[in-house]
């Protein structure tokens, strides 16, 4: 009978062991994974916020008093925003937005000297750089709510962490 106990004991430590390791193989997977998404989403938010910031470029270009620098210069920060846009990780909608922007000023570049700017200006922001705005607003609330969560996580960890060691050192809370 206590060879039967011993083995009985023996082998649930065994598998506890297992099941620890199982459980610390599957934690350090998400973990990797939460680190991936939470860089693509960085990166994602940083680059959204750059594109905003050159199509704002664009639209502050056309206060240019010289017509043809003014939407040469306009085009040439959409250009940039359109590099920017085209980089991974790929967000549809900010593209389709940076085309919009093209779309509002390129037909400008054909007869700069009979232009409205202001009319051009209002409908790019209107048409890209609102928009634009909504995208990098979304982007910081996605971060924000990241941020949250990895702090409940870490408190979690914490206070997991300081009542094992708690118990481990014969010390009750």
């Amino acid at each position: 009978m206590k060879r039967t106990v011993a083995a009985v004991a023996v082998m649930l430590c065994a598998m506890t062991a297992r099941a620890d390791a199982q459980a610390s193989y599957r934690a350090k997977n998400l973990i990797n994974d939460l680190l991936a998404v939470s860089t693509d989403l960085s990166k994602e938010a940083m680059r959204d916020a750059e594109v905003l910031r050159r199509l704002i470029d664009a639209a502050r270009a056309l206060d240019d008093w010289q017509q043809q620098a003014a939407v040469s210069k306009a085009l040439d920060a959409i250009g940039k925003a359109e590099q920017l846009a085209a980089q991974p990780p790929f967000n549809p909608r900010v593209q389709i937005l940076v085309q919009r922007a093209r779309d509002a000023v390129k037909p400008a570049q054909a007869s700069s000297m009979n232009i409205d700017q202001q009319k051009i200006r209002n409908e790019l922001r209107a048409r890209a750089v609102e928009p634009m705005r909504q995208i990098v607003s979304e982007d910081i609330g996605t971060l924000a709510r990241l941020t949250s969560q990895l702090t409940d996580i870490t408190n979690n960890v914490a206070k997991a962490t300081a009542s094992a060691s708690a118990a481990a050192l014969g010390q009750s809370e």
